[in-house]
């Protein structure tokens, strides 16, 4: 088989006006998501991390049943939430350690892999081992830098990524296209162990003051 320069190449599903329109439902979602947080409110990189994953997975299940119901289901609608392109499979992530694809994300399922055997199956075209994920790249404050399509072997070893265009504004997808080619994915911006560790410990002493007033509010509440 011919090295792949396009995604399309690889299944034929994979058009650019399709790949882009998950990365702007993806990129936006975040992006929302980061900067309605409120630090002094509490939100951390954890939680704002895990209500981008929540919201992203509603926007797509619902462009799934409107927008872009003619080629856009959903596979697995659990925790290990999966939708299809066409018929292949696919998970979004966040990168956010230095794989190229985090380890909970590298591995697929029984039922992913007979769900890719199966779109190449009908597509016609030849199969090729491995899976697709759909990866942000994130900054500390949880905004989105860059949204990439990710082919993987079933061994979690990156095989090809290409880099689907944003705006220069970094407000979204560009409409417009130019041939995209395989590219290498950049080292993606961790928070150091120092940095980790100050970061549980703010959020845990916020939430313990949290649950001091509230408990005081209820007691206050009771007693009168």
């Amino acid at each position: 088989m011919p090295q792949p320069v396009q995604p399309s190449d690889l299944y034929q599903a994979f058009t650019w006006p399709r790949i882009i329109a998950l990365a702007k439902i993806l990129f936006d979602t975040r992006m929302w998501v980061a900067e309605d947080a409120k630090p002094e409110r509490g939100d951390g990189v954890c939680g704002i991390g895990f209500r981008a994953w929540e919201q992203t997975k509603f926007a797509v299940q619902k462009a799934a049943a409107k927008e872009y119901v003619e080629w856009l289901s959903i596979l697995d609608g659990s925790a290990h939430f999966t939708f299809q392109l066409d018929l292949m499979p696919i998970r979004f992530c966040r990168g956010d350690s230095e794989e190229p694809l985090p380890a909970s994300y590298a591995v697929a399922d029984v039922k992913e892999i007979a769900q890719v055997e199966m779109a190449f199956g009908a597509s016609g075209q030849p199969a090729t081992e491995g899976i697709f994920r759909l990866l942000v790249q994130a900054d500390k404050q949880g905004r989105p830098l860059g949204v990439y399509l990710v082919h993987a072997n079933l061994d979690g070893a990156t095989l090809m990524t290409w880099q689907i265009p944003t705006t220069a504004d970094g407000t979204g997808i560009a409409p417009i296209v130019v041939p995209q080619t395989p590219v290498v994915l950049p080292a993606l911006e961790l928070l150091s162990v120092e940095e980790a560790e100050a970061a549980e410990r703010e959020r845990a002493e916020r939430e313990r003051i949290e649950k001091e007033r509230v408990a005081k509010g209820y007691s206050h509440e009771k007693g009168a």
